[in-house]
Order: C-alpha cells, then sequence, then structure tokens
C-alpha cells in the first residue's frame, strides 16, 4: 500500500494550537496562584505586623504606667475621662510606630485599671475582666491599637517598700533574751514569719527558754535556724531556702528631696541639745535649753510642756557636719510615771500608772484604767473611737512657771484640748517622791499599803513628743547621726542618712536610717508603738537603764546594755509593735557591739519582756512622711486579649 503523506499531515494539523493553549492555561493558573498567595501573604503579613505594633504600643503603655505611679503612687490616669464621668484616663499616639496606647480608670467601662497602692482593702471589677484587685496594688490594663488591631495587656504592680512579714533580715536574726515571741501576721490573711537571708548556721537563733508561736507560720532562712521551743503543728522552719526579695525604701532619696517650703522645715546645726530645769523660789519649774552648753532659743521649733517634755511642733532638718551628731539630752529625770498597759484576764488592755505596777499596788488606789478597746482576736488591742477634741489653743513658747504640787485628776481620763487629738500622747500627773498614804475605795480589798519611798531606780526619762495638733505629722529629715535621750512619743517620722539611737515608747513612728537603729527599752515600762523600723544597716533592740537616760554620759553610760538593773523592780511586761523590723546589712563580719560573739543584724535583749508583733499597718503610717514616694516595682504582665 502506498503512504498517504497528504492524510497524515492533516491529521496532526492543531496539535500545537492545543498546546499553546494547554501551556498558557497552566501558565495563568500559575499566575493566578502566585497573585493570591502574594496577596494573602501581604495580607497576612500586614495582620501580623499590625498585631505587633498593637502589643508593642501596649507594652510602652505599661512602661509609661510605670513611671506614672513611680513619680506619682496616686497616678490614676493624665485628662478626665471624655464621658463626663469625672473619671481619669490615658492616651497616647506614638506616631512613629502607626498606634496609640489608652488607659481608663472608669469602673463602669471594660478592661478599667485600678490604682490601690495605698489602699488597704480590696477593690472589685464588676466589668470585663472582672476580679479582686488586692490592697496596696496597682492593676494598670492597657490597649494597644494599631491599623484596627487591639491587642490588651494587664500588668499588676506593687509597692517597693513592701515586707511581707513582721521581721526580714538580710543577715542573722538572734534574740537573746525575752519571756516570749508572738507574731500573728502581716493581716488576717496571713500567719506570723521571720525571714533571714543569712547562708549561716545559725542564721535565726531564739534561745530554748523562749516560747515561740507564729500562729501557724513559718522560718524561712537561706541558713540554718535554731528555733527549739514551739509546738511542731504550729511552726515550719525551712531550712536552705532561696534568697527572699526584702522592700527597699530610699532614705537617701527622701532626705535630699524633703519639702523645701522653710514654713514646714526648720533647718537645725548638729550637736548637743540639752533641756536644764530651774526651780524657782516659790518651789516651781521653769525650762530652758541650752546649745553646746550655752543658752539657746529654740521657740521656733520646739516648746515645753507642763511636765518638762519637749515638744517637738515644727518638721526639723539636720544638714551633715563632719561626724557631729544631733544629741538631744535632759539634764534632769522628772519623775514622770509613763501610764503602762496591762493585760486583763479578759484579754483587754487597761492602762494604770506604772507607780501601781512597781509597788504592787491594788488599782483600785491608783488613777483609774483607760480601756482601749477589745482585742482584735490576736491578743491585741484596737483603739475604740474617741470623741471630736476642739481645736486646740496653742501653748506658750516662753516657759513659764508651774505649780509642782500634782493636781488630783478624776478616775475617768478626758481628752486632752491642749495637744492630742489623736489619743496618742499619755498625760499623766506629777508625782512626788512619796505615795501619800491611799485610802480604800468602796468595793476595795485589802488594807492600803504605807507610803513608800521611790528612789532613783524608778525614774523614766522625759518624752520627746511629736506635735500632731491640727493634723500636721512632724518628719525629722537628717543626714547627721541622731541620738535621742528621751522618750519618743507620738505620731511623726525620724529619716536619717546616718545612725539612729532612740528610747522607745507609745508611739505611731516611722523610724527609716541608713545605718544602725538602736532601740532602747525601758524596763520600767511596757512598749506600745506602730509603724515602721527600717535600716539599710543593722537594728538593736537592747533594754537600757532608763533611769539615766535622762542624765549626761559623764554621769551614766547611756550605751552600756549591761548596766546593772535591779531586777527586782522591774515587772515582766510586753514589747508590743504594730508593724515591721526591717534590716538590710548583709555583712557576715559586721560585729554585734552589744554582743560581740556574735553578727547578728536584727538583734533582741530585753530580759522580762514578752515580744509581740501586731497587724500590718506601716504603709498607712508611711504617708506621715511628707513628700514620700515611694518605688513601685512591675511584677507580672499578661496579654488578656
Amino acid at each position: 500500500m502506498l503512504y498517504n503523506r497528504k492524510s497524515s499531515k492533516k491529521k496532526h494539523t492543531g496539535i500545537a494550537l492545543i498546546s499553546t493553549l494547554a501551556i498558557m492555561v497552566i501558565m495563568v493558573m500559575i499566575m493566578v496562584s502566585m497573585t493570591f498567595i502574594l496577596t494573602n501573604s501581604s495580607f497576612m503579613t500586614g495582620r501580623y505586623i499590625d498585631n505587633n505594633v498593637a502589643m508593642q504600643v501596649a507594652e510602652a503603655g505599661v512602661a509609661y504606667a510605670m513611671s506614672q505611679v513611680n513619680y506619682n503612687p496616686d497616678w490614676c490616669g493624665d485628662l478626665d475621662d471624655e464621658d463626663g464621668s469625672g473619671n481619669k484616663y490615658a492616651k497616647v499616639n506614638l506616631p512613629e510606630v502607626g498606634g496609640t496606647f489608652y488607659i481608663t480608670f472608669n469602673p463602669s467601662k471594660d478592661y478599667c485599671s485600678y490604682n490601690n497602692l495605698r489602699k488597704a482593702i480590696d477593690s472589685a471589677r464588676s466589668v470585663k475582666p472582672y476580679g479582686k484587685i488586692p490592697p496596696y496594688t496597682a492593676e494598670v490594663i492597657v490597649k494597644g491599637e494599631a491599623n484596627n488591631k487591639v491587642k490588651y495587656i494587664r500588668a499588676v504592680m506593687v509597692r517597693g517598700d513592701f515586707m511581707d512579714s513582721n521581721v526580714s533580715a538580710e543577715g542573722p536574726y538572734f534574740i537573746k533574751n525575752a519571756t516570749g515571741y508572738d507574731d500573728i501576721g502581716i493581716s488576717d490573711d496571713t500567719k506570723g514569719m521571720i525571714c533571714s537571708n543569712s547562708s549561716e548556721n545559725p542564721s535565726v537563733k531564739i534561745p530554748t527558754v523562749i516560747p515561740v508561736d507564729l500562729h501557724g507560720g513559718k522560718v524561712v532562712t537561706c541558713g540554718i535556724a535554731e528555733v527549739e521551743n514551739f509546738e511542731p503543728n504550729t511552726l515550719e522552719i525551712l531550712n536552705n531556702s532561696s534568697k527572699q526579695e526584702f522592700g527597699k525604701i530610699p532614705v537617701s532619696k527622701i532626705v535630699n528631696q524633703r519639702p523645701r517650703r522653710t514654713e514646714v522645715i526648720t533647718e537645725i546645726n548638729p550637736g548637743k541639745y540639752s533641756v536644764a530645769r530651774t526651780e524657782n523660789t516659790d518651789g516651781t519649774y521653769s525650762y530652758a535649753m541650752k546649745y553646746n552648753g550655752s543658752s539657746y532659743d529654740c521657740s521656733e521649733w520646739a516648746e515645753f510642756d507642763e511636765e518638762g517634755n519637749l515638744i517637738i511642733k515644727k518638721s526639723l532638718y539636720i544638714n551633715e557636719n563632719g561626724t557631729t551628731p544631733l544629741t538631744i539630752e535632759f539634764e534632769y529625770s522628772n519623775k514622770i510615771y509613763e501610764l503602762t498597759g496591762i493585760r486583763d484576764c479578759d484579754g483587754e488592755m487597761e492602762v494604770r500608772p506604772l507607780l501601781v505596777k512597781v509597788l504592787g499596788i491594788s488599782p483600785a488606789y491608783g488613777r483609774g484604767g483607760e480601756t482601749l478597746g477589745q482585742t482584735d482576736g490576736g491578743g491585741f488591742s484596737t483603739p475604740t473611737a474617741r470623741p471630736n477634741i476642739p481645736t486646740p489653743t496653742p501653748r506658750p513658747i516662753t516657759p513659764t512657771p508651774r505649780s509642782h504640787t500634782p493636781t488630783p485628776r478624776s478616775h475617768t481620763p478626758t481628752p486632752d484640748p491642749n495637744g492630742d487629738p489623736y489619743g496618742l500622747i499619755s498625760r499623766t500627773p506629777t508625782i512626788n517622791h512619796t505615795l501619800p498614804t491611799a485610802t480604800p475605795e468602796p468595793g476595795g480589798t485589802g488594807v492600803p499599803p504605807t507610803a513608800t519611798p521611790m528612789g532613783a531606780s524608778s525614774d523614766v526619762a522625759p518624752k520627746i513628743i511629736f506635735d500632731v495638733r491640727g493634723g500636721t505629722y512632724r518628719t525629722i529629715y537628717s543626714n547627721a547621726d541622731l541620738d535621742l535621750r528621751g522618750r519618743v512619743n507620738g505620731i511623726g517620722a525620724i529619716v536619717t542618712t546616718g545612725k539612729t539611737s532612740i528610747i522607745g515608747d507609745k508611739a505611731s513612728l516611722m523610724l527609716l536610717s541608713g545605718k544602725d537603729v538602736v532601740l532602747h527599752v525601758d524596763p520600767y515600762n511596757n512598749f506600745e508603738s506602730s509603724g515602721l523600723i527600717y535600716s539599710d544597716d543593722d537594728i538593736y533592740v537592747i533594754e537600757t537603764e532608763s533611769r539615766h537616760a535622762g542624765l549626761p554620759p559623764a554621769i551614766a553610760n547611756f550605751y552600756d546594755p549591761n548596766t546593772s538593773i535591779d531586777m527586782s523592780l522591774v515587772k515582766e511586761g510586753d514589747w508590743i509593735f504594730g508593724g515591721n523590723i526591717v534590716a538590710h546589712n548583709g555583712n557576715s563580719n559586721d560585729i554585734n557591739p552589744y554582743n560581740p560573739s556574735d553578727r547578728s543584724c536584727a538583734y533582741f535583749d530585753i530580759p522580762k519582756k514578752r515580744i509581740a508583733f501586731g497587724r500590718y499597718i506601716n504603709y498607712i503610717n508611711m504617708d506621715v512622711i511628707e513628700g514620700y514616694e515611694f518605688p513601685v516595682k512591675l511584677v507580672s504582665w499578661q496579654e488578656i486579649k
């Protein structure tokens, strides 16, 4: 058969066209797919970038809020809320990154923020994300926006001066003498705790003779604790623990950035300020001050009451002058017997004169007790409501003669209209050396004791009183060492970059020191105080022979804790502190000058006293320091939407 070339050509005509069309279809499909992929990728990239920018903007809002609360701890936004609610908000545009962050403090809006840094109670959020904001905490929710993409971050901030235990020590914590140790914790939600960051053995040492009750709490230490006298089921000892973070207070910053209004703060020089008492021909007394042995007019910042106590009526600043300390001492012992707390059988705290306690006289023959209130459940008294006090009339500045004969007082105490609107400064009658024979009161028991001469062994130092008239609190700011040889009393603060030495008394005192704190405890009185004892160095609480506390050192060695004390006159009592002790010295080579055999940075030596810690209230009292700006730290943050 002959091959038909013409027919074969006709059969293959159009294959090239089909192939071309197929290739073109495939290319179009690839191009469409690539276009879709590129478009979608660009969209996804844009979304990723926008979300990332929104997150970065929200993080910037957290940093902004941190800077604001550290500048002003009460910060709650910069602007008035746009809906006229009276609440504040913050809104900041960041054009360089193309985003905006927003923070609202309107409690009716979702994702609102709360600043509880100064509040002792919870705040409840009734909108998204709901929940409670704990006391002394700020919870800031930041909304970050970028091209309609939104991110929410919740940041939790706390006070940088926070202490979660009544005792916190970087170094060892030793107790040499006491009759007991009781700590009910810093709040109703916590238990007692002792914290030490010392890795030594022992790092916490409480002798066997001292029973310890932390009410189900624990001892936490980086070393080994020696605590033996406790109920095994009520105390947990965590040895070799990780280091704890203790609150840090910027003492130098507080002193150097103190309020500079001259009508508020008076500057005085360091040196020795002595209070002298002169007996007049008619048996009355006049008081005056000397500075470094010469006559000195202190009327600008201080005055005297009828009992010879020194009242500090202005906030003070003491500048550094080499190594010269500021010393305030008294050239007399004024025979004032402090009202002393005595716990009755019902657990209530009653106030009776020390003289009654020392001589063992039935309370019926002493001045009537003043009930401070019911206990708070932990054995500590809670103040009762006091009547409103009328506006006091200022005392005369120039000392005037006072009658030496005590005026009889009613058994029912009355408010003092001349200097104590808060009811914290005890006022007691002057008592002669010889107690007159008492007559039994109706209902009394036994025969009244014969008058007993009182020797110097029960004399106590005069008071250095922080005046609270007018609701204004006094603060002593100092760049020099302070040595206050009087019983510090009232509401106020001492902030010094140097060493601080005082005699403790009834007070609500913030004591912040850059160097050692030495708190002398009067052996004839109970110690009842609140606030904070803070040191960047060591803290020593020692019992001092207070009958010499007001005398010049040439007569008595005020700083010798081994001074002989007639223990027959000293009654067992309480050292009650409603606050915190924080010692930041972790130098293991720093020897305790009051017990050279140890290197403790927090130390107690108070025989016949029971150490007891009450409720945590120092945040409230820190506000007595005018201009105090506590640090704020960020503890956590999370994306919530």
